[in-house]
């Protein structure tokens, strides 16, 4: 048409240009998580540690001379009848199993027996406690058998008896393979449970490692 102007609002090269929507992307440098590296290096440790054999000597620790052995409650720490002379025949026969580097459980469980039998049960208990600790069932059932209220005796290391002691031991010796000691453990609870009834506290408290 003539005559006819065009309006420059529509003309294609004055039409502004859109800005292109681009999308929300998080350009920060991720970081790598770290504890997937941590858990992979415990992981393969734990295993090296587990599959390398050890061939260093056990070492057990002995009681005082005038104090229960260790891993034993506090409260019986005055129910051995030890002196801090007592035990020494026993010491230096575990110094000398030590010294060697070669210990020697049924030896010390077999020296104890003659210690028990000339009146030494100081130097039997501490014998018995280091054989014990090092997986002897005998040893383990020696030590339950002085503590169980139904074997107690004055004269065997023990002041009184101590039930959790005799159930820590035959446990451990049952663990070790003693073929009496699971039959013990069940006599002892057959005790608890008739003295816990009589309001023996000790007795109530020891029906607690069966529930």
């Amino acid at each position: 048409m003539p005559g006819f102007q065009p309006d420059p609002r529509f003309h294609p090269a004055t039409r502004p240009k859109r800005t292109p929507i681009v999308a929300d992307i998080d350009t920060r440098p991720q970081r790598r998580k770290p504890w997937r590296a941590i858990l992979l290096v415990v992981a393969v440790t734990a295993l090296a540690i587990w599959l390398v054999p050890n061939d260093s000597p056990q070492v057990v620790d002995l009681p005082p001379a005038s104090t229960p052995g260790s891993g034993e409650p506090a409260a019986q720490a005055d129910n051995r009848t030890g002196t801090a002379t007592s035990g020494q025949s026993a010491r230096q026969l575990i110094a000398a199993q030590r010294d060697a580097g070669k210990p020697d459980p049924q030896a010390a469980y077999a020296r104890a027996r003659q210690l028990a039998q000339t009146g030494k049960a100081d130097d039997a208990y501490l014998l018995d406690f280091y054989a014990a600790r090092l997986g002897h069932p005998q040893a383990a059932f020696a030590l339950a058998e002085r503590a169980d209220p139904a074997h107690w005796r004055a004269g065997n290391a023990l002041k009184s008896p101590a039930p959790a002691q005799a159930l820590k031991w035959y446990r451990a010796a049952a663990e070790a393979g003693h073929p009496d000691a699971r039959a013990r453990v069940q006599a002892l609870r057959q005790w608890a449970t008739t003295a816990a009834a009589q309001g023996d506290v000790e007795a109530q408290r020891l029906m607690l490692a069966w529930q």
